[in-house]
């Protein structure tokens, strides 16, 4: 499968389509849901189109863990800066692959064995990771300004991981 995605990603990224995409910036909020114990997570995230195949994306995501592990609590948040090649559209959905940086803080609490107390008591800790995001996502314009983007994105690292989202954002 992940072959399957590299393969379609570089042909389609080799493809050079002009799309109407307006030049500036946008910005809005979405949820997320990740794999290997993300769970559902919330978000801000914006970009700026620089002409009509490129823009520069930044996001951040903070994820309350999916509840299947025997931890007390587990969080994860993380940032992305990527960039976007806008390739095809399709009946008004803007097809762009997704290449750039992720970078995870996660913090879980274990429980402390040697409590003096009798009672539980957890230690934190906490890990950071830094990752290659690959992806593809789309943006459909919702009209007044809005746009609708889902996204898909594959984070390789020390901690890999794999999203889906939707924001809604606004075109300024």
């Amino acid at each position: 499968m992940k072959r399957l995605i590299l393969l379609a990603a570089i042909i389609f990224a080799g493809t050079n389509i002009s799309l109407a995409q307006e030049v500036g910036p946008r910005a809005g909020m979405g949820l997320s849901f990740g794999t290997d114990g993300l769970g559902l997570g919330v978000g801000i995230n914006g970009a700026y189109t620089f002409d009509q195949n490129w823009e520069a994306a930044a996001g951040f995501n903070y994820f309350f863990g999916d509840g299947n592990t025997n931890l007390k609590h587990y969080s994860t948040m993380v940032i992305d800066l990527d960039c976007h090649y806008y390739f095809t559209e399709i009946e008004g959905w803007q097809l762009y692959g997704v290449g750039g940086l992720g970078i995870a803080w996660m913090r879980w609490e274990i429980e402390n064995s040697a409590n003096v107390n009798g009672g539980n008591s957890y230690k934190a800790i906490t890990d950071t990771d830094l990752g290659l995001n690959l992806g593809v996502g789309t943006v459909y314009d919702l009209g007044q300004g809005f746009v609708l983007n889902p996204e898909a994105k594959l984070t390789l690292g020390g901690g890999s991981f794999f999203r889906i989202g939707c924001a809604v954002q606004y075109n300024f």
